[in-house]
Order: structure tokens, then C-alpha cells, then sequence
């Protein structure tokens, strides 16, 4: 048996065509695999790539490149070794070659069950073409790990010809399909909405473990994860790879879920967010409905006028496991805690803690106000009696409690805009975001009962003095204040006081964190 294996420093071992190549540069591995993988002498040599544990993630982008397996680098010399020889075997039993071949200038999609190399191709192909109902699924059976101990190379390969043939039977005439790596397939269809494509993923499942297997004679009882994406768009639009990475995610995220079941994002709601990110904030959400994973930090609004009574906005953020330091800002998990039902939870542990800092605050001799952002659209009688009650048990700290609402909810909706007078009514002291920035909007806010209104300092951007004076001022007349918020650069600070505007807030002025320990002084002092 010989092995070509390439490390940093080190040359490659032997001339001749080798019967496996491993790869143990992480950061050369891809690059490398996908230069092999278009030789003629090596398109079909197994390509066993060894990465370390924090590069696990980069997994998909050496499969899509061409490897064959990929292993950590700190396995054992047996395993790697049976892995090898595994491969070795299972690549001589194939009658034809898994080698990727480059997408010829204008190829035509092709169907049926392909080469790993021309299905790869075919999947960059459809990636450059619209359409958003083309759609990559990454299915893996959930055994697969026990199934690699267990059974020999023979075996295995009869098995995933079982799997493959069972799934092709779900298929279209039109749609492609292969074997992509070890008991995983790919899957690219084309269908007509999200109904269509959640009932083919389900089917998926469903035909695998509709029945056993019958392997050597024996019945074999499996299941399937199935992973799902849509075309990348946005910067990511027609690369393959991000298409690949997504659907392989969205599988692994259902494996993780227990299996047998499929996962993936059909929306383009999510703005820029890569679907990766959507489907793990998915599944963070669903722990925040049980008021899990909820964080919670105050941010400090620097005044700028009146006699330096402390204002903070508190920010409601899940954990982010992987960059605890960080978390998720509400902006990224709103539309998908809505969706699942979890913003009341958020919302009332978000009042819950600013009311909790405020009694704290009293109790220490400062006058100060926490602005606590709740979704409107989530608030619903129950939320209104629970906000109620909350209100009246704590009726001596309520004047320093300000809940803000979207500007853009209020005033499109009649319904909603009822909810704000409700609130109003329960002796709440209500504030508004636009996150618009647009001052023409000012009339219609004028209309709710607001004492505070937050803007974005691209509000001020092409607006002089005069003017920015001119349309504030029914707003200051009433003696309401004015938060700008997003304010990166310090040196804008004198701008927004000569403007009178009473607050500033951002990174770059105050960040936020889990204690009021911010010490205010009026702008000037």
C-alpha cells in the first residue's frame, strides 16, 4: 500500500501514483484536493484530510473540494490507518471514478444520478442561475458513525447503493443526485414553494425508514437527517461552497435535533445573515421560550443636556455559545423569536431586570430611567395583564421605567397603535424608535404618546441646523426628549449638543454591560 502524504516542511513521500493521498496542512488542504482531484493519474485516489478540532467547521469546504474523508488530526495511527484502508478498498470496488471535473463554460443541468465530480459541478452551475426554488438537500443517515465501525467496505458500499436507490424512488426525473461522502448524498431539485420542498425533505426521511434494509440477510433499521437550502444571494450569490455549507448545516442541525426529521431556511427574511447563523439562532430561541439563554445588559445614554439624571437602554441578547462575549443582538433573533412565540418571555424578563436595576438604583439615592424595547406586535392581553400587574407592584419605581416601541409598527398598524394607548392607560411611560431616521415621520409620531424618541444618527446626515431645528420642534415643544443613537465618533457629540438634542449613545461613547455603574456628567462638565 502506498500512501502520499503531505505535511508542512515535510516532501511528499514517494514518485509513483499512490492508493491514497492524506493531507495534514489544514490551510493548504482544499486548494490541494481540488488541484488532485483535476489530475487525470490521481482524480480518483481517496483523499483522507486531517484538520484541528477548532478547524472542524471548514469540514464542508474540503468535501465539496473533493476529499474523501475527513478526520481530526489528533486520531489514532490504528484508526487512520483502517480509514485508509477502508478507502483504498471501497475505491476499487467503484466501477467508475468520483473525480471533479471543472463546469464547462455553459453547461446544461443535468439529472439522474451523477458522479460526485459532476454533481459538484452541476451544483455550481445552478448556483449562477435565479431562481429560488432550486434547492440543495444534504441527507446523512443518522447511524452513519456506528455503521463505519460495524461493517466492512463491501458492506457499506452495498448499503449506500441500497440508500441511494430507496431516495432516487422520491425523485423527480428531473433532479440530480450522488453520493457525496460516507452513507451522505446530495440531492439538487428544483420545486414550486416551500410546501413542496418541506414535503420532499419529509419523504426523504420517511422512505428511509419506512422499512429495514436487508444487508447480508439481515434486517437493518435506519433513519436520515436532511438538511435543505436555498441559492446563496447577497455577497455568497452563486458560490457553490456557501450553498454547500448551508445545506450541510442545516443536516447537521437536524442530526442534532435527534434525527429523522429535516431542517433548513426557505426565507429571505433574514437580511444579510448567512443561513448557518439563522438555523443555530433558531434553535437558540427555542430555549429563550422557557426563558433560557436570555441575557440581559445596560447601555448608558450620554446626556447632553438638563442635569445629568442617568439613562440607560437595556439590550436583550441570547447566548451565543460559541462567542459567549458577544451574543445575539435582537436585530437578528427578533423575526425568529416572534415566529416561535418566545418575545413574551424576552420582553418580560427584559422588564423584569430593568425594574429590578431601578429599584436598586433608588435604593442608592440615583434618579435613573432604564428604556426597555418590547415588541409590540407580540404584546397580546395577556402580556397587557402581566405588564399591568408588574406595574402596580412596583408602582413607586414605574416613573423610571420607559417602554419603547417601534415607530414603524405603531403608526402602520391601528390595532397595535390601540396597544400603546393601553399601555399608556396602565401608567407606563412610553418611548419610540424610528429606526428610519426619517424626520418627515415626526408629525405622525406626534400623535402617540411618546416622552422620548430615539433616532439613528444618519437621521442627521444631510440635514443643517435650521432645518433639523425647524422640524424638532413640535416635538421639544412639548418638552419630549430626543435620544441619537449609533453615534461611532465621539467628535459628533458637540454637533448633536449645539443641536439640542438630549442624549447620545454608542459603542464608541459607552458600551454596554451587565451593571449600572456608569457615572453621568452633562456634556460640558
Amino acid at each position: 500500500m502506498l500512501v502520499e502524504a503531505y505535511w508542512p516542511g515535510i516532501e511528499s513521500l514517494g514518485g509513483s501514483v499512490p492508493d491514497a493521498i492524506v493531507l495534514c496542512d489544514p490551510l493548504a488542504a482544499a486548494d490541494t484536493i481540488a488541484a488532485t482531484r483535476r489530475s487525470p493519474s490521481l482524480s480518483s485516489v481517496p483523499v483522507i484530510a486531517l484538520v484541528a478540532a477548532e478547524l472542524s467547521e471548514a469540514r464542508w469546504k474540503f468535501i465539496a473540494a473533493g476529499a474523501d474523508e475527513v478526520l481530526q488530526e489528533n486520531v489514532s495511527t490504528l484508526d487512520l490507518l483502517a480509514t485508509i484502508e477502508a478507502r483504498i478498498r471501497r475505491a476499487a470496488m467503484r466501477p467508475d471514478p468520483v473525480a471533479a471535473t471543472a463546469p464547462p463554460a455553459d453547461p446544461e443541468l443535468r439529472a439522474g444520478a451523477l458522479r460526485r465530480g459532476d454533481f459538484l459541478a452541476q451544483l455550481a452551475a445552478a448556483a449562477r442561475q435565479p431562481g429560488d426554488w432550486h434547492v440543495l438537500f444534504a441527507v446523512r443517515l443518522d447511524q452513519a458513525s456506528s455503521l463505519v465501525e460495524r461493517l466492512g467496505p463491501a458492506a457499506a458500499f452495498e448499503l449506500e447503493q441500497a440508500v441511494a436507490t430507496r431516495l432516487a424512488g422520491e425523485l423527480s426525473a428531473a433532479d440530480a443526485h450522488t453520493l457525496w461522502m460516507e452513507f451522505g448524498f446530495g440531492i439538487l431539485a428544483r420545486r414550486d414553494g416551500v410546501a413542496q420542498i418541506e414535503a420532499l425533505a419529509a419523504r426523504l426521511c420517511a422512505t428511509v425508514s419506512s422499512m429495514p434494509f436487508e444487508l447480508r440477510g439481515e434486517p437493518l433499521a435506519l433513519t436520515a437527517s436532511v438538511g435543505f437550502a436555498l441559492p446563496p444571494r447577497g455577497i455568497d450569490a452563486g458560490d457553490p461552497d456557501r450553498w454547500f455549507a448551508s445545506a450541510h448545516a442545516a443536516q447537521s442541525i437536524a442530526h442534532r435535533r435527534g434525527g429523522n426529521r429535516s431542517d433548513g431556511v426557505l426565507s429571505r427574511d433574514h437580511g444579510d445573515m448567512p443561513p448557518e447563523r439563522v438555523l443555530i439562532i433558531r434553535e437558540w430561541v427555542k430555549d429563550a421560550v422557557a426563558g433560557d439563554n436570555v441575557l440581559v445588559e445596560f447601555q448608558p445614554a450620554v446626556p447632553l443636556r438638563g442635569g445629568g439624571s442617568g439613562l440607560y437602554t437595556l439590550h436583550s441578547k441570547l447566548r451565543d455559545y460559541r462567542a459567549p462575549l458577544a451574543g445575539v443582538p435582537r436585530r437578528e433573533f427578533l423575526s425568529l423569536a416572534r415566529a416561535a412565540g418566545a418575545m413574551q418571555m424576552i420582553d418580560r424578563m427584559s422588564l423584569f431586570a430593568a425594574f429590578e436595576a431601578i429599584e436598586a438604583e433608588r435604593a442608592a439615592g440615583r434618579d435613573t430611567r432604564v428604556v426597555v424595547p418590547m415588541d409590540l406586535a407580540s404584546i397580546d392581553e395577556a402580556q397587557l395583564g402581566w405588564m399591568d400587574a408588574e406595574v402596580r407592584r412596583r408602582r413607586a419605581h414605574a416613573e423610571g421605567l420607559l417602554v419603547e416601541i417601534d415607530a414603524a409598527a405603531a403608526l402602520d398598524s391601528a390595532s397595535l397603535a390601540r396597544v400603546v394607548l393601553r399601555l399608556e392607560e396602565q401608567g407606563i411611560v412610553i418611548a419610540v424608535s424610528d429606526a428610519s431616521g426619517a424626520l418627515d415621520n415626526l408629525p405622525r409620531l406626534l400623535r402617540l404618546p411618546a416622552s422620548l424618541l430615539r433616532l439613528p444618527a444618519l437621521a442627521m446626515d444631510g440635514v443643517d441646523d435650521d432645518q433639523f431645528a425647524r422640524q424638532m420642534g413640535p416635538w421639544r415643544a412639548n418638552g419630549r426628549e430626543v435620544l441619537v443613537d449609533g453615534v461611532e465618533n465621539a467628535l459628533r457629540v458637540r454637533a448633536l449638543w449645539q443641536r439640542n438634542v438630549d442624549y447620545a449613545q454608542g459603542d464608541a461613547l459607552a458600551a454596554s454591560g451587565p451593571r449600572l455603574d456608569y457615572e453621568f456628567t452633562p456634556f460640558g462638565d
